[in-house]
């Protein structure tokens, strides 16, 4: 096999690597975390989600699908070498299994990791860092996502070469997925290589601690202190923890007590003290937190300074089980050599500056060399990482795409140019360019692929290579195919109304029913809105007219319409969260009402916005109590001719604030604020828009960050343009900022906003074109000051369309629409 080497070199100062590094008080175990300095850019705290490629089991947590090469504490552990990031700053080069970091001067540079733990807490994260020469008080930070507070805990900053940390049982460190994310940060002109982070997962309910600590032996070396103790055999070990103070102590705990900001993993160490006497003590922990009793006192008497560099490198930092690698030292007098890291050395007063070690157990091979003089006063230890592999190690897999997102007929290329077998060469690369699990095309040892995509859609593309041993490995990306796909979801006759909602956490569509005139639902049996059960029939009693809104009321639907068979305006609640059984419904107001409704939760209660049938009035009413049981006298808020239409009702700060269209003598539309909480009195309404053109057709709003956005179409002479406005909710408002243009140029129709993770869109209908086409427009702020490319999501044919709906989810935009002409309606998912 062809073998690749990598020369991960070490400058230690006589008391660097494996020295005591940083010194802070002692507290409860774990360490305490630490603030990382200020200076340069840090990591974002990690948003999970699930990855391509990735199933969730019952309990919604990841599936575990380990493919660890080697282990840092233990054999459960979950292992990433640093090359297998998810994000990273300061990249300087990967190198095998390490990641390269550089941190410009006054910069920093930081790698963040993802481990896949199925939901089990992690108990100990172990990292292996090799501070490169050449940088002076050259450290890192490393830290853990605490998602009980949402930060980062930061610990360090670290000089030795390998950490481990043991965390806090109490808190959480694992994501909504199960997973945990680890980050190491470097500041201000340091480079280091990133072999390698390990988490080791705790095994709850495990209160017995390990055994106390013996045969700890304390040495006065110039400058520090040498430690050696028994090794403590217990299978679930993470580490010793190392405890000093200038004065006798029984606590290690106690106040003025100095602990090694992390665990030692072998059973030497090698402390930097300032000349002084010290009483030194070491105790066990393993990884579930449980720490053991310290070990006796040991007393010295420390004096001088440390003496010059030890220089230690190896051939590679990667090797498979039974292969011999090349240990190079330089800088001291007398070498003493421990190859395998097990707290003995095999080579004792040795003179070489080249040793020959042997790779003989798999996992992270951590060799220690002890530099001395001939009168062993002044003395270094220092050591690196190697990665050693049963057999042949899988390659690794990476995938990178020309473009995160293309529209239908277009062509795409994908790289997986930066992929490598560390032991060997790549022979095939394959490519399931749609996620059905069959791959597509077989490239062989070229890893370069096109392929056309014709239907709108998200793809999860799997690149997976396979090494001269026969072994594989996969990397996967998301590829979106800009458009929306449809299916027919319900029949239904002509002038149906239509309104999406989420309830209790899923799509559900609302609508009337032109063939019957009868009120239906119908809820999504998932998140997506992907599976949709046959719509269910919630109002029969009588004729159903053209106008309904639904809003989330106390935890449960419910819906106001208009009854055209009794000539009233009509509200009913859901009995249950998800609209299983629907209650009585009740009447609101006189008769002659509900030919256009809004509702809105206006101070804690329902309340609705709606105009009179012969249009020339608009009334608002708000229940007595919070699931809208009893209504209170209504209070008429305009009374003018064809006036009263899209009544919009907004929950302002202090009171509520609407808005309403009038079509005669010129279509505009029209602001009003109330004079309290509750909406008893009304302020006089105000035109909103602008009074020179028709503005304000097509209204429609939605609530955004601070306040309301709304979307609505203006006639000028030179364009018909979409437009949007905004409306702060700090206080009860007729006033609405400038508008601004959001497409200009066609025949923008029909249009509705929502809202997609925080974030307005627009989905409207442009009418100049044959066929007629649906088109979707997202904001790239909750202003909507500024808007991405618009994307045609389909075309419908030669008739308008009648009715439109639309709803953001968590993951994706749904939208309904009937098309004038058809019997049916639609339902399609946005793909941007």
């Amino acid at each position: 096999m062809r073998r690749l080497l990598f020369l991960p070199v070490i400058c230690l100062a006589m008391l660097g690597i494996s020295c005591g590094g940083g010194q802070t008080a002692a507290g409860n175990t774990p360490p305490e975390a630490t603030d990382a300095p200020l200076a340069g850019s840090q990591p974002a705290f990690p948003v999970d989600s699930l990855l391509p490629g990735e199933d969730i089991d019952s309990s919604g947590n990841v599936l575990v699908n380990r493919n660890a090469v080697a282990s840092a504490i233990g054999s459960a552990d979950e292992f990433l070498p640093g090359v297998d990031f998810m994000e990273s700053s300061g990249l300087a080069d990967k190198n095998g299994v390490a990641a390269t970091m550089q941190a410009a001067p006054g910069g920093s540079a930081w790698l963040v990791h993802r481990f896949t733990l199925g939901g089990q807490q992690p108990g100990v994260v172990s990292v292996d860092v090799n501070l490169l020469p050449g940088v002076n008080a050259a450290s890192y930070y490393v830290g853990v996502a605490n998602f009980d507070s949402s930060r980062w805990e930061w610990h360090g900053p670290f000089m030795d070469s390998h950490v481990r940390i043991p965390l806090d049982p109490q808190d959480s460190h694992l994501s909504g997925l199960g997973n945990a994310w680890t980050a190491v940060l470097g500041y201000d002109d340091v480079s280091f290589d990133v072999v390698g982070v390990s988490v080791s997962p705790a095994s709850g309910g495990d209160a017995q601690a390990p055994d106390a600590v013996t045969g700890l032996n304390a040495t006065a070396v110039s400058g520090g202190a040498e430690l050696v103790w028994n090794d403590n055999a217990e299978g679930d070990l993470a580490g010793y923890a190392i405890y000093w103070s200038d004065r006798s102590f029984i606590n290690p705990h106690s106040a003025g007590v100095n602990r090694l900001p992390y665990l030692e993993g072998t059973t030497r160490h090698q402390l930097d003290l300032l000349p002084g006497s010290y009483f030194i003590a070491v105790s066990a922990l393993d990884v579930n937190g449980n720490e053991g009793s310290p070990s006796g006192l040991e007393q010295v008497e420390v004096t001088g300074q440390p003496a010059a560099g030890l220089v230690v490198t190896v051939g590679s930092s990667f090797s498979e089980i039974g292969e011999q690698l090349e240990l190079n030292v330089s800088g001291a007098e007398l070498y003493d050599i421990d190859f395998d890291g097990d707290g003995s050395f095999e080579i004792s007063d040795g003179s070489d500056s080249q040793y020959m070690m042997q790779a003989s157990g798999a996992g992270i091979l951590r060799a220690r060399v002890r530099g001395h003089d001939a009168d062993g006063s002044h003395v270094a230890l220092g050591g690196l990482s190697v990665l050693v592999t049963i057999a042949n190690l899988p390659p690794f897999a990476e995938l990178e795409l020309e473009h995160a997102s293309i529209a239908p007929g277009q062509s795409i290329r994908m790289s997986a140019v930066n992929s490598q077998d560390l032991d060997g060469v790549i022979d095939t690369f394959e490519w399931d360019f749609d996620g059905d699990g069959s791959f597509d095309d077989d490239t062989g040892s070229t890893p370069f692929t096109s392929h056309t995509y014709t239907e709108p859609g998200y793809y999860d593309v799997e690149m997976r290579v396979t090494d001269e041993d026969g072994d594989s490995s996969s990397a996967f990306a998301t590829l979106t195919v800009r458009g929306a796909s449809s299916i027919l979801i319900a029949e239904t006759g002509s002038n149906s109304k239509l309104q999406l909602q989420s309830v209790d956490g899923k799509p559900a569509l609302f609508f009337i029913n032109g063939a019957n005139s009868r009120l239906w639902y119908m809820r999504a049996m998932d998140e997506r809105g992907e599976d949709w059960p046959n719509p269910t029939k919630i109002y029969d009693s009588s004729d159903v007219g053209a106008a309904l809104r639904v809003q989330d009321v106390d935890g449960n639907p419910a819906v106001a319409f208009r009854s055209s068979g009794l000539d009233r305006l009509l509200y009913m609640r859901a009995s249950d969260a998800d609209g299983s059984t629907w209650g009585t419904p009740i009447q609101i107001g006189a008769a002659g009402l509900g030919n256009a409704i809004d509702m809105e939760i206006i101070n804690g209660n329902p309340a609705v916005l709606t105009q009179n049938n012969s249009q020339d009035e608009l009334w608002y009413y708000r229940s007595s109590n919070a699931t809208g049981t009893a209504w209170n006298p209504g209070v008429k808020l305009y009374d003018s001719p064809v006036s009263g239409h899209t009544p919009q009702l907004y929950a302002t700060n202090g009171g509520p604030s609407a808005s309403f269209l009038q079509v005669a003598p010129m279509l505009n539309w029209y602001g009003v604020e109330a004079d309290d909480a509750d909406g008893i009195a009304w302020k006089a309404p105000v035109i909103a828009g602008d009074d020179t053109i028709d503005d304000g057709n097509w209204f429609d709003s939605v609530a955004t960050g601070p306040g309301f956005l709304a979307c609505y179409t203006a006639d000028t002479d030179s364009s018909n343009q979409l437009r949007i406005a905004y409306l702060s909710e700090t206080l009860p408002s007729d006033y609405w900022g400038e508008p601004r243009i959001v497409s200009q140029g066609g025949t923008p129709r029909i249009a509705k906003i929502g809202i997609m993770n925080g974030l307005p869109f627009i989905v409207y209908e442009d009418f100049s074109t044959w066929p007629k086409r649906l088109i979707y427009v997202g904001a790239r702020d909750v202003y909507g000051y500024e808007w991405d490319p618009q994307v045609v999501l389909l075309e419908h044919g030669t008739d308008y369309v009648e009715q439109l709906a639309v709803l953001g989810t968590d993951e994706r935009v749904i939208f309904a629409y009937k098309a004038e002409g058809e019997n049916f309606i639609v339902l399609g998912t946005v793909y941007k």
